[in-house]
């Protein structure tokens, strides 16, 4: 079996890889690595964390002045609460639907209810169809279903495409910023290996 010449490019990289420097640079890059991937996975999970908490904070602080109003002056209050807030638009993604006990519509700003969402009450999550500039979209949403007396259903909702839209650049920032101080740290290294 030919045996690699010391002066030869491999046996150079061969003799390079079991230098103390060379092992003390990859060290250094195993644990930089480790480092950088640790604090952008922590970052990235306390952003998500943060949306969802606050997308669920808005959700029932509506649905609990929803059942106060609802509380207060019934049914036909409920629908003309929810009637004005559909005219109002207040731009902030809010969604609302109230039906009978067969599922027709009464209020809201969902023209039906959404296809393939159980008839459950708790969480829901589903796809609804916005206009936006002239076209239809369809968003996802997450909110929670109400059943009230006789039948009659609540949901209040929250188009969360924003939300998603957030996580994403998130995540491609910090995708980014992973491979430029992954590649800060093979430099690093690389500078730090014949020095030692």
């Amino acid at each position: 079996m030919p045996r690699l010449s010391p002066r030869s490019p491999f046996g150079q990289v061969r003799r390079l890889t079991k230098t103390h420097a060379f092992r003390l640079a990859g060290l250094y890059f195993v644990v930089f690595a480790v480092s950088v991937l640790g604090v952008l996975f922590f970052v990235y999970w306390m952003s998500a964390d943060f949306v969802e908490r606050q997308t669920q904070a808005t959700l029932d602080a509506e649905i609990s002045g929803l059942a106060e109003q609802y509380a207060q002056r019934g049914l036909s209050g409920l629908v003309q609460i929810i009637a004005a807030r559909r005219a109002g638009d207040r731009g902030d993604g809010m969604l609302y639907l109230v039906t009978n006990s067969e599922g027709h519509p009464l209020a809201g700003n969902i023209t039906g209810w959404p296809a393939g969402t159980p008839v459950a009450p708790g969480a829901v999550a589903f796809n609804v169809a916005v206009k936006v500039k002239g076209e239809t979209q369809m968003r996802p949403a997450q909110g929670a279903l109400i059943v009230i007396p006789d039948g009659y259903r609540l949901l209040v909702a929250r188009d969360i495409s924003d939300a998603a839209l957030f996580h994403e650049r998130v995540k491609m920032t910090l995708v980014w910023s992973g491979l430029v101080a992954l590649i800060a740290g093979l430099i690093g290294g690389a500078v730090m290996g014949p020095s030692g």
